[in-house]
């Protein structure tokens, strides 16, 4: 029997095509890889956060929070660090150079603090708040602000790494920065429906500041501002003001008080970040940036253009 050339002919057309669906001129297409790292970092989180379940009984009750936040971050920098091998990228390409780290961080810090407090002031000031005793004193309030801190510096790194990581990094490249940047966005706001006690004021903040921790990104060149800035709002929120943080409230706070007036205003069960007066105070943010942290430019936060390939194929500049 002769083999049927036309069958022969078809299988490569398949496999072309297959090819242009995956692999673009500079390797696996954007797309993909976006897809790729949530998958993987999806499956790690579960899988660690499965086996710290199992072994809960070993941690006392009072110090649970900080395996369950450990958990999903070492998930998230596992997955970032799987995804910069297939890159053959150093980890720290996806947001985490050392470029003005300390400087940026630090700032970070000292602005999600801020940027809350003002909003506290704005809310008492409006009488959408009354504030009320401490909750904590002595090395009670030292102890578990010390703990939430541990637990929110996980936080900072999860969410940013997980949302304007690798992510964000990967879908610039193929369709742009800042329509990547509204894409992630979009997901990050999209993350806080499952919480209890959400609305629609808390997804659109969420998602508006998911823009601005995208823009400090791209003028720093790193993601050290937005962790900071993360991990200290939502410090803040939970155990120094003792609000709700994303509808989430904690039993263990420093302040206490109790929001007041129509939910618009107050928050209502979302916390400060479900009130209207989270705007402004988001919007400052950006001045924040732009002003006051040092510019540095991300070669992965540009798109890749053909002119990039040389007549053999491979990369000029953005190695693979």
């Amino acid at each position: 029997m002769h083999d049927d050339p036309t069958v022969d002919q078809g299988t490569a057309q398949v496999r072309r095509q297959l090819k242009r669906v995956f692999i673009g001129p500079f390797g696996l297409r954007s797309g993909w890889r976006f897809a790729l790292f949530l998958v993987i970092a999806t499956l790690l989180v579960a899988g660690l956060a499965f086996g710290v379940k199992q072994i809960a009984w070993v941690f006392p009750r009072p110090f649970r929070p900080l395996p369950n936040t450990a958990a999903p971050c070492l998930g998230v920098l596992a997955a970032t660090w799987i995804l910069s091998r297939i890159d053959r990228r150093p980890m720290s390409y996806f947001g985490l150079g050392p470029i003005n780290r300390t400087r940026n961080f630090l700032t970070g810090i000292a602005t999600g603090f801020l940027s809350l407090s003002l909003l506290m002031a704005l809310l008492i000031t409006t009488h959408a708040f009354r504030p009320g005793p401490l909750s904590l004193t002595g090395f009670a309030a030292l102890g578990w602000g010390s703990l939430w801190v541990l637990a929110f510096v996980c936080v900072g790194f999860t969410e940013e790494l997980m949302i304007r990581g690798y992510p964000l990094f990967a879908l610039s490249e193929g369709i742009g920065f800042w329509p990547a940047a509204i894409l992630t966005s979009v997901l990050f706001g999209a993350g806080h429906l499952g919480n209890k006690g959400e609305d629609y004021i808390g997804i659109a903040a969420a998602m508006l500041v998911g823009v601005v921790l995208a823009f400090s990104l791209r003028w720093t060149g790193t993601l050290w501002w937005a962790i900071g800035f993360h991990l200290s709002w939502d410090w803040a929120e939970t155990f120094f003001y003792g609000v709700s943080d994303s509808g989430q409230p904690s039993p263990q706070h420093f302040w206490s008080g109790k929001p007041g007036g129509p939910n618009w205003l107050s928050g209502g069960s979302v916390g400060p970040e479900g009130s209207i007066l989270v705007i402004p105070v988001i919007l400052l943010l950006v001045a924040v940036v732009r002003f006051v942290l040092p510019h540095a430019d991300a070669p992965g936060l540009h798109r890749l253009r053909r002119s990039q390939v040389t007549a053999t194929g491979a990369l000029d500049s953005v190695p693979l």
